[in-house]
C-alpha cells in the first residue's frame, strides 16, 4: 500500500476571500478630507501667483535693459575728428540690437594706423559695461555709472588708465569722447572731439 504524501498546502479559513486594499499615502489621505482638498488649492493658487509675478519681473528687467540700450543710440553712427600734430581719430558704432552695442575706433597718422581698439557695449549681470580691447589685446571692462540724455560714464577704477571713459554729446550734435583718470601719480585727460559723418 502506497505511502500518503503530506499537502504542502495550508487549510484555507473560510470567508478569507477578501480583496487587499491599496495603502493610502499622506497625500492621498489629505486629499480624501474637505481641509486637505482647501489647502491643495490654496497651494495651486500660490504656485500661479508665484510664476506670475516672476514673470513680469523679468520682463520688466528686459524692457529696462531695451530702454537703457535706446538712450545710447546717439553714440551710433560714424564720427571723426582732428588731432594735434595732424593725427585724424575714427570710431563708429553700430545701433543698439540684442542687448548690445559693436563699435571700433582708429588713430590715422601720416598714412598709417599705429592705433586701433576694438569696443563693445553690452549687459553684464545687472550692468551695462564698456569693453575695449586696444590693439586687439585682452578686454578691459568699465561700468556705466552715469547715463543721462546727454552723456555716458564708464568706470573701472583698478584700470591703470584710463579709469574713466566719457561720451558727451555736443549742443551742436558733434560728440566728445574723454579719456581719464591718474598715471603715475597724476591726473590725466585726452578729449577727443568728433563731428558725424558719413558711414561709407
Amino acid at each position: 500500500m502506497p505511502r500518503s504524501e503530506k499537502s504542502n498546502k495550508k487549510p484555507t479559513e473560510a470567508g478569507t476571500n477578501h480583496k487587499l486594499k491599496p495603502a493610502r499615502g499622506p497625500l492621498a489621505l489629505l486629499i480624501a478630507t474637505r481641509k486637505g482638498a482647501f489647502i491643495l488649492r490654496v497651494i495651486g493658487r500660490l504656485v500661479v501667483l508665484i510664476a506670475v509675478v516672476c514673470a513680469i519681473l523679468l520682463s520688466a528687467a528686459a524692457q529696462q535693459t531695451n530702454l537703457t540700450f535706446d538712450r545710447l543710440s546717439w553714440i551710433g553712427g560714424c564720427w571723426e575728428g582732428e588731432m594735434t600734430g595732424g593725427a585724424k581719430t575714427q570710431e563708429q558704432w553700430m545701433r543698439p540690437e540684442g542687448n548690445s552695442m559693436i563699435g571700433m575706433s582708429r588713430t590715422v597718422v601720416n598714412g598709417k594706423t599705429p592705433f586701433f581698439e576694438f569696443l563693445q557695449i553690452k549687459q553684464e549681470g545687472d550692468n551695462l559695461v564698456y569693453v575695449a580691447r586696444p590693439q586687439g589685446n585682452e578686454p578691459t571692462s568699465f561700468k556705466l555709472v552715469k547715463l543721462n540724455a546727454d552723456a555716458a560714464i564708464f568706470e573701472n577704477p583698478t584700470h591703470d588708465f584710463p579709469q574713466r571713459i566719457i561720451y558727451q554729446r555736443q549742443t551742436d550734435g558733434s560728440l566728445l569722447a574723454v579719456i581719464e583718470g591718474t598715471q603715475s601719480g597724476k591726473p590725466k585727460r585726452v578729449e577727443f572731439p568728433m563731428r558725424r559723418v558719413r558711414c561709407d
